[in-house]
């Protein structure tokens, strides 16, 4: 039977644990605001009853747990999705960065350069004798050339900014690798029996989340605490050990770093310090990495370095097809003495060996015609030049030097001087082996791709260089007629596309697919959005259910001290009421 201690035992823990549970009430009610806490419930159990003969008796109440309220699968999959939507933003960042750049302002933009620069030599076709087209014609070359650097200064500038935030990513990741590894530690301490570290396993969940968004990384509960990993399975935490991630920057020159899907970049441009490498323990993991780091690798590489290298290739070859024409070309000044925009060094080196001769791989057997004209534009002789990629550049240089009236040679930089003897000029025929482009003879441009395009020196010094016909023939039109002429070739995508169809097919890819990355960003970010309206319904502090549960434990609390009150008068009626006679 109950004694009456008994029975004051049982108010007591009552009291204390109603207590206990309005504590924790208040402890939810304090963080409703804060980010990342997990709503806490108490969990009372009774104690162990007593017997009486047949008779069971409670002996009060206890708090077994105070349980954060958690759905671990949820947790889990918001922070998976997290790493996705994290990827798809910044991805999409790189998208908008780079559609930026080939939006076309009115009058402004490639597109427009483009026309101006064709336009500029048919108006030189129809007055091949004019100076002021010839002075447009190089201005607009000038204001084309411009509007590539500025396409790829500005894509540069989407790398570098890339390179930068991923370095501050990387940077964060590894101050959140080490913290999780540490939460491991101290939560395994702490936890010893039925302990739980409530307020550690909070932190925890946060950085996992942000260590998610940042890399998409995996995460998996163990024995001795979380276990963190990449797709390919590469561990950064186990248990209180953590690998950081060493971040690498300089001029990989298209080599596999960096490399997404498989796809293997080659040298086509050199950047310097643009492309980055990470690893964990020495192992590459550029290419596995997700979330706000992979979707910025994915950007900088096949939105910003792609778009650069199209642009590149555009360039390149209205470089080439206009050289290939103006070679062949006579300006209002007349060639008596020319030098080549490209030096051999070595004389003996082979042709295609040059270190820095334009156009390498267009180099081929073929022949160039040297022609000689008299004062009064007559032809005087001309001759076939052989040339195979394998000959010498001074083996070349002999050939030319024996035409009539024409001496060739060496500098000692291993440049081609041509000179005409007095009263004669020189020109010539169109080159089937690319020797005169690749050399920088006779050029409209200078260079080879958006990196080094220019217009050459010898017109930029004197515009009546540049070529309208290919005879001393005042009238003569055929070489600007024939540039002109470049804007409606189908020269692009293997004779499938013009200059004009190929850049507006590139700004139109783009502006496709950022639409598509924005699509898919907007999606993932309101699944994110709806994963976290479960977590807050399951694991977020709601006001309205933290004051009804006060209010309940309140009064229990009241409850357990009327009881004990009771209880008390009781006892004081035994010992003071009780055996005392006569009263």
């Amino acid at each position: 039977m109950p004694t009456l201690f008994g029975l004051l035992n049982v108010g007591k823990t009552s009291l204390l644990s109603h207590q206990r549970a309005m504590s924790v009430t208040g402890e939810n009610l304090a963080n409703v605001y804060t980010p990342g806490y997990v709503r806490r419930r108490v969990v009372l159990e009774e104690l162990p009853h007593y017997t009486d003969g047949r008779l069971y008796y409670g002996s009060g109440v206890n708090v077994k747990e105070v349980q954060r309220v958690i759905d671990k699968v949820l947790d889990k999959r918001l922070a998976i999705e997290k790493g996705e939507n994290g990827f798809w933003k910044s991805l999409y960042d790189v998208a908008k960065a780079v559609e930026t750049t080939f939006n076309e302002p009115k009058g402004m933009g490639l597109s427009n350069a483009l026309n101006e620069f064709w336009n500029a030599w048919q108006a030189l076709a129809t007055s091949p004798e004019g100076t002021t087209e010839r002075d447009a014609v190089a201005e607009k070359a000038l204001n084309l050339i411009g509007t590539f650097k500025e396409i790829k200064s500005s894509l540069e500038n989407v790398i570098n900014d890339g390179v930068d935030r991923i370095r501050e990513w990387v940077s964060q990741v590894n101050e959140t690798l080490r913290e999780i590894a540490s939460l491991n530690k101290q939560i395994k301490e702490e936890e010893i029996g039925s302990k739980k570290a409530n307020d550690l396993r909070d932190k925890l969940s946060q950085n996992l989340k942000k260590l998610s968004e940042l890399t998409g990384a995996y995460y998996y509960v163990g024995d001795d605490g979380v276990q963190v990993f990449l797709d390919n399975g590469v561990s950064l935490v186990d248990g209180d050990v953590y690998r950081p991630i060493e971040f690498e920057e300089g001029d990989f020159e298209r080599k596999e770093v960096g490399i997404l899907n498989g796809v293997v970049y080659k040298k086509d441009i050199v950047f310097e310090k643009n492309y980055l490498k990470l690893t964990v323990a020495g192992e590459d993991i550029t290419k596995v990495i997700k979330g706000k780091i992979g979707g910025t690798i994915n950007g900088m590489i096949n939105l910003a370095d792609h778009y650069l290298a199209e642009t590149d290739r555009l360039a390149s070859e209205i470089i080439y097809r206009v050289n290939t024409e103006h070679v062949a070309g006579i300006g209002l000044q007349h060639m008596t003495s020319l030098t080549s925009e490209v030096a051999a060094g070595d004389p003996n080196t082979k042709l295609r060996d040059i270190p820095n001769i334009y156009f390498r791989d267009r180099l081929t057997n073929g022949a160039f015609e040297l022609r000689v004209w008299d004062e009064d534009g007559n032809l005087v002789t001309s001759q076939m030049i052989n040339v195979n990629p394998d000959d010498t550049l001074k083996e070349i240089v002999e050939r030319m030097d024996k035409v009539d009236h024409i001496t060739a040679y060496l500098t000692d930089q291993g440049a081609v001087v041509i000179k005409s003897d007095s009263g004669y000029t020189f020109s010539f025929s169109k080159d089937t082996s690319g020797f005169l482009v690749s050399m920088g003879i006779n050029t409209f441009f200078s260079g080879e791709d958006i990196d080094t395009i220019d217009l050459s020196e010898r017109i930029k010094a004197n515009h009546m260089f540049i070529a309208a016909g290919s005879t001393p023939n005042a009238g003569d039109n055929k070489v600007a007629l024939n540039i002109a002429h470049l804007a409606f070739e189908k020269t692009m995508e293997n004779g499938q596309k013009t200059f004009g169809e190929f850049y507006d097919s590139l700004v139109g890819e783009v502006g496709a697919k950022t639409q598509r990355i924005e699509n898919i960003k907007d999606d993932t970010e309101k699944f994110v959005n709806h994963l976290e309206d479960l977590w807050q319904s399951v694991s977020g502090v709601n006001i309205d259910e933290e004051m009804t549960n006060l209010i309940k434990f309140q009064r229990a609390y009241e409850a357990a001290a009327r009881y004990i009150t009771t209880v008390d008068e009781m006892m004081n009626r035994v010992i003071n009421g009780m055996g005392v006679v006569g009263r």
